[in-house]
């Protein structure tokens, strides 16, 4: 009888201890003891959804292991110094407000900066991405590498949807790879309208990437942004038409019309110089057309060419170039180029009735 009485003592203890050891409710999911980071409570998984106000810690490493969404009522701070790494093509969608100072954006395998998760050599596509489709996101001092999604799809590093909004200041865009192609994945790609206060790119280094940035038709680039060693050295103008009053100020690099562009409302070029004019470049086959009230007024020291191959022309130019002002216009495949100058009309065909340079190639 007392053996009997042992062993069911010793099974209830066996039970107890069994359901004690079992997570059945889920609390250990996402814990830093997720068996994929080896315990290290330095690494926090994150999870799949932040819908409160949160603050991350620096001394910590956070691993998107699966995409994250901040939610429309979810608000990320994440201070300066901290690595947030995220795992194969996986990345984070917001749609509330995401706040981040000196925060480094990699990939899972790049153990050059906070806890190791994965052995290998980190490059470009290894992650998917940050997509601010509505709501507010600011980076300052933060640093965007390895992303890219995938060569055939491909996924900016960071992009701001028609709805998104981000302010993007002393930021370094580097290694980001996407689709390899003219017109392909920029490293930085913003389709909401320029907003000095909510919207703008300022002070940037981009380096190393396949295209540095695409914005749309609308945004004034500000111009303390800096390009090098991009496999694509343009801006990718990535519209199809512009329908309010808009500024393209001169760049180091050219602009990339990738779409035929329907001006609609005013769009004006910023004025180059002699030793760096202002670049347009355009799409093969592609073209600058007007609807009624467009007029592009375009500063000094402007070319208009092909990025690679012969480009359709400008069509029906209300255009306005000034005495004194030095166009070029290199292979244009169409000769009906019909462009206004102080109230005199000509085509390509016939020689400027003022001292203005323009030449076609």
């Amino acid at each position: 009888m007392k053996k009997i009485l042992v062993s069911g003592v010793s099974a209830l203890i066996f039970i107890a201890s069994f359901l004690t050891s079992c997570d059945l409710t889920g609390s250990n999911i996402n814990k830093p003891t997720d068996p994929s980071v080896n315990g290290n409570p330095n690494i926090i998984v994150v999870p799949a959804t932040i819908n409160s106000n949160v603050t991350w810690d620096s001394s910590k490493t956070y691993y998107i292991k699966n995409s994250v969404t901040i939610d429309t009522n979810g608000t990320l701070t994440i201070p300066e110094g901290t690595v947030v790494k995220f795992g194969s093509s996986r990345g984070l969608n917001l749609k509330g407000t995401l706040n981040a100072q000196g925060a480094f954006f990699t990939s899972y395998r790049n153990n050059e900066i906070g806890e190791t998760i994965a052995s290998g050599i980190p490059s470009p596509n290894d992650w998917g991405g940050i997509s601010v489709s509505t709501g507010q996101a600011v980076f300052n001092n933060c640093t965007f590498s390895y992303a890219g999604g995938s060569s055939s799809s491909g996924k900016p590093a960071l992009k701001a949807g028609v709805s998104g909004n981000v302010v993007v200041e002393n930021c370094t865009f580097s290694y980001n790879g996407g689709k390899d192609a003219v017109g392909g994945t920029a490293a930085l790609e913003i389709e909401s309208p320029y907003n000095a206060e909510t919207n703008h790119v300022k002070n940037c280094t981009f380096t190393n990437n396949l295209w540095p940035l695409s914005v749309s038709a609308e945004y004034t680039l500000d111009t303390s942004n800096t390009f090098t060693e991009n496999k694509y050295q343009g801006i990718i103008i990535d519209d199809s038409s512009v329908q309010s009053s808009s500024v393209w100020p001169h760049q180091s690099i050219p602009y990339f019309i990738k779409n035929n562009l329907n001006i609609k409302s005013t769009l004006t070029i910023g004025a180059g110089t002699e030793s760096e004019p202002t670049e347009i470049k355009v799409n093969a086959s592609k073209n600058i057309y007007f609807s009624t009230g467009g007029t592009l007024n375009t500063g000094n020291y402007t070319n208009y060419s092909a990025w690679d191959n012969a480009w359709s022309g400008i069509y029906n130019s209300r255009e306005t170039w000034t005495d004194g002002k030095t166009h070029k216009v290199y292979y244009t495949s169409n000769s009906d180029i019909n462009i206004s100058i102080t109230g005199a009309s000509y085509t390509s065909n016939y020689p400027l009735p003022i001292s203005s340079s323009v030449s076609y190639e």
